[in-house]
């Protein structure tokens, strides 16, 4: 699923009507470890959003959050999709949470 998500792009939508869109493009995208016998985290930036961060503690369970980058100015929904680059046409997309 890591892999899928490296090739990914990370899509967050604020509201159904007037939605934001950031993603991290395949040719700018780098995963960052930092692991250690305590706590393992994988991070990801997203230009002009924060950073999407995969972080899990010994004896914890596995954890997704987005490290904003500013305040978010008001509530809304958001919308995480994993979508094919674009030599892989063919896959659909696929959501893989919402707020």
């Amino acid at each position: 699923m890591l892999r899928n998500l490296l090739i990914g792009l990370i899509v967050l939508m604020s509201t159904p009507a007037l939605g934001h869109t950031y993603a991290a493009r395949v040719d700018e995208a780098v995963w960052h470890l930092d692991p250690s016998p305590l706590k393992c985290r994988l991070w990801q930036a997203v230009p002009n959003y924060g950073d999407a961060v995969f972080e899990v503690a010994a004896g914890e369970s596995l954890r997704f959050y987005m490290d904003l980058y500013r305040p978010v100015s008001k509530a809304g929904q958001a919308k995480m999709v994993i979508e094919a680059p674009e030599w892989r046409d063919g896959l659909t997309p696929r959501s893989i949470g919402t707020t």
